[in-house]
């Protein structure tokens, strides 16, 4: 297996992820204290085009504001149902209204990060096709991440395949291709 390193990607890895604290809240309730970057499973009370509104427990409510539903395709709108588990990332614990701002493609991410950990640390094998190219390497889809391929860590049946002088000669019919990677290092 070829060994791939995750890079970011949009706003991949912006915001590291925080374990839920134990902490109560300033009402003095003993709801946790929600803050930027926890990871939360929440229930879609709500949804509308512009809109989803979540309860995440404690009698706490978040939302998913509207630009984030733009920037999601539509398999994952349409399973957004009232009932629904979600993960939910918090983006801003009490907003200038008193909301509580959430993502669900931040959440998405971060849980390809924790995946990408997992799979550094047994040294599993993991399947994906080859997304791309750069100058010095190959680009591997990992989830909503994607991964680098070295030159240097390619296989050699691969470096052998390399003629050409532009990454687009020496690459370029590998797009698409099936490649079986280890993950060597995860960096945000």
């Amino acid at each position: 297996p070829e060994s791939a390193e995750p890079a970011t990607e949009g706003e991949a890895g912006v915001g590291e992820a925080a374990e839920p604290t134990a902490e109560t809240s300033p009402a003095g309730g003993n709801a946790p204290t929600l803050k930027r970057g926890d990871l939360v499973e929440g229930t879609i009370l709500s949804t509308s085009p512009t809109l989803i509104t979540v309860d995440v427990g404690a009698s706490k409510e978040g939302i998913v504001p509207g630009h984030e539903l733009e920037r999601m395709n539509r398999h994952t709108l349409e399973s957004l149902k009232v009932g629904e588990k979600i993960q939910a990332y918090v983006v801003n614990p009490h907003d200038h209204n008193g909301n509580i701002v959430l993502s669900i493609n931040r959440a998405l991410e971060e849980i390809d990060w924790q995946t990408a950990e997992e799979y550094r640390k047994s040294q599993q094998i993991y399947e994906s096709r080859i997304a791309g190219y750069n100058k010095g390497g190959l680009i591997v889809r990992f989830g909503r991440l994607r991964g680098f391929v070295p030159q240097s860590q390619m296989s050699m049946e691969r470096r052998r395949e390399l003629t050409g002088e532009t990454p687009e000669d020496r690459w370029g019919s590998m797009v698409n291709e099936p490649i079986v990677v280890k993950l060597m290092e995860v960096d945000r």
